[in-house]
């Protein structure tokens, strides 16, 4: 049995990711929509991130990366909701040309390793 955590793109406050290449004087927004597993969840902001960065979530450090290609990249995400789930204290995030981890693991995201299913009592 395989589980994966999904997100709901449709939820007010889980749609909108924006960016800036300039340090924050003008942002572009990415929208996304519907059910998705978590990594096509990212995957689905990743393609259309300018200049070759790309935002993944790395299994081994547990942690959501945004990885970069050309420039710097100023992110700020629709919500508070979104900055928890990306696992990230705030909506902003920082303006770097250097990969960016964020800083905690995503809330909500939970890989499960071993499930037991029982018929009930």
């Amino acid at each position: 049995m395989h589980a994966q955590s999904i997100v709901n793109a449709d939820l007010p406050g889980l749609r909108t990711l924006q960016y800036s290449t300039n340090g924050g004087g003008s942002y572009t927004s990415i929208q996304v929509s519907g059910w998705r597993p978590f990594k096509d969840y990212l995957a689905q902001f990743s393609s259309s991130l300018p200049n070759s960065w790309t935002l993944a979530y790395n299994a081994d450090r547990d942690r959501v990366e945004f990885t970069p290609g050309s420039g710097s990249l100023q992110v700020v995400l629709e919500s508070q909701s979104m900055a928890d789930l990306f696992g990230n204290s705030t909506v902003n995030i920082g303006n770097s040309s250097s990969t960016i981890t964020l800083p905690e693991a995503p809330m909500g995201v939970c890989p499960i390793d071993h499930l037991h299913v029982a018929d009930p009592v």
